[in-house]
């Protein structure tokens, strides 16, 4: 039997093919687009100047990181300002897709979200912590992302459901991903780490507050688990593990 994700991946081989059609005879819209999230770009420019309600603003024709696309034609976008949400019809979005399929597929080496948390991620399943380059990344197709404190309890809890979850994230071919809330100094970081054995990827203290702002827009904000594809579309969000995942 065909897991969910292997049904979405033989029906992404045809949505792609009728993509580049509709894209042909210039028919495209962002329901398309959305649905076709590997030629997302990874960064589009406003094209006109978006003001904000706290008084800050994203220049025209300068290139902010797409984090996500929305269904509803929401763009999270991150700058200097932190990320923030815009309307897909204010930014060349649609035009860098349509620009990137008429490219060779090859060009892009890396998907979306990979190429943001490539080298960002620390993997501590083996002998030497090291950093988890975007090859090794690639090899899965979806990342679970879990937001912790640093309370014992909180963490202790995590590792127990993250462990109980392996065949879920087996046949998802899912990597979780740890970030923890506080940002302390390294020493203390991987101190804990080991005094509470966390096998699991995690984000050093250097990376988590861009990590945070990229990853968790201002519709995630009140979720500490997030699923996200390769893309860095989001496939489900909640608080409680097993729930989520059901």
């Amino acid at each position: 039997m065909k897991t969910t994700l292997q049904k979405l991946t033989c029906c992404s081989i045809i949505t792609t093919l009728s993509f580049n059609v509709s894209l042909a005879t210039g028919a495209e819209d962002f329901s398309k687009v959305y649905e076709h999230d590997s030629a997302w770009p990874q960064y589009v420019s406003p094209t006109q100047q978006i003001i904000f309600d706290n008084g800050t603003a994203l220049s025209p024709n300068i290139p902010v990181v797409l984090s996500r696309a929305y269904e509803d034609g929401s763009l999270a976008v991150t700058d200097r300002i932190g990320s923030v949400l815009i309307d897909h019809k204010e930014t060349d979005f649609l035009q860098q897709v349509s620009q990137q399929t008429n490219h060779d597929e090859t060009e892009q080496n890396f998907h979306n979200f990979i190429r943001q948390i490539g080298r960002r991620v620390f993997d501590l399943s083996h002998s030497e912590t090291k950093a988890v380059p975007e090859a090794a990344l690639s090899e899965y197709d979806t990342f679970l992302v879990c937001k912790s404190s640093m309370q014992g309890d909180a963490i202790k809890d995590l590792v127990v459901n993250l462990n109980a979850q392996q065949d879920w994230l087996a046949a998802h071919n899912c990597r979780p991903i740890i970030v923890f809330e506080a940002i302390v100094k390294n020493a203390e970081f991987y101190s804990f780490l080991k005094t509470h054995e966390i096998h699991y990827p995690v984000v050093v203290p250097i990376f988590t507050k861009g990590f945070l702002e990229f990853t968790y827009t201002q519709r995630e904000a009140g979720a500490s688990k997030i699923w996200l594809n390769k893309n860095g579309k989001l496939l489900a969000k909640g608080n409680h593990l097993e729930a989520m995942l059901k």
